[in-house]
């Protein structure tokens, strides 16, 4: 009887040749260890991190001051040359005639107060004829130069928050390092908040007239594991 029963009931084979093949192949070295190579790395990432500054930063617009003592010329009217110094930018020392003009039936003669450099708006020659305002003669002294460089910036009161004295400010193009010095308590009209810098003159070119450029605050010093990943790890050992 029970012949007959394992003869109605044959046992049928499920896998074929290449399924159990396949099954019977031990996995290659990648498959074993891959998972384990992936996992250390990834931790190899996270403690490498915790190395790699990424500081959290503020960008402002600032305006820095000249750190050199200098002379501006304008004409205040419609002048014909009769002598100008040759070059756009020229050695002058002081007493040097930097330009002669003619106007009506006076003359008008700029001289240098400094020994330094001599910086024309225009390359004009003798016999010319300048409108009122086109003319510009710049005179820095490049002999005396002022312990101290200060700049300023104006930030909302968002800003102003995060912001403390002793604070770095980098500015973008020459990376010249200021020092946040003060900070007001008070804003203006426009309801901005004033934000002085100081540094060594010494660590910087020189800056004759003032001028705007772009400097960004260090607000912490974090690195790539506190801004990214910090967070996300407490919230998973907190589930």
């Amino acid at each position: 009887m029970e012949n007959k029963k394992e003869e109605d009931f044959p046992v049928i084979e499920l896998k074929s040749e290449e399924v159990q093949e396949l099954m019977d192949k031990k996995p290659s070295c990648v498959l074993r260890y891959g998972i384990g190579v992936v996992l250390l790395l990834l931790g190899c990432s996270f403690v490498a991190s915790k190395f790699v500054p990424y500081p959290d930063e503020l960008k402002v617009i600032v305006t820095l001051s000249p750190n050199v003592n200098t002379k501006k010329f304008v004409n205040t009217r419609d002048v014909e040359v009769l002598y100008i110094i040759p070059y756009l930018k020229s050695n002058v020392c002081s007493g040097d005639t930097l330009g002669v003009f003619a106007y009506e039936n006076d003359t008008i003669t700029y001289v240098s107060p400094y020994n330094g450099m001599a910086y024309i708006s225009g390359g004009y020659n003798c016999g010319d004829f300048i409108k009122s305002g086109n003319l510009t003669i710049l005179v820095s002294d490049c002999e005396i130069r002022t312990s101290t460089i200060y700049a300023r910036s104006f930030v909302d009161v968002e800003s102003a928050k995060k912001i403390r004295c002793g604070m770095i400010m980098t500015t973008e193009e020459n990376k010249d390092i200021y020092v946040v010095k003060e900070l007001s308590s008070i804003p203006d009209e426009n309801g901005f908040y004033t934000i002085v810098y100081k540094k060594d003159s010494k660590q910087s070119k020189i800056i004759m007239t003032q001028q705007e450029t772009i400097g960004y605050i260090t607000l912490d010093d974090s690195n790539v594991y506190d801004r990214f990943f910090a967070q996300g790890i407490k919230n998973i050992i907190k589930l």
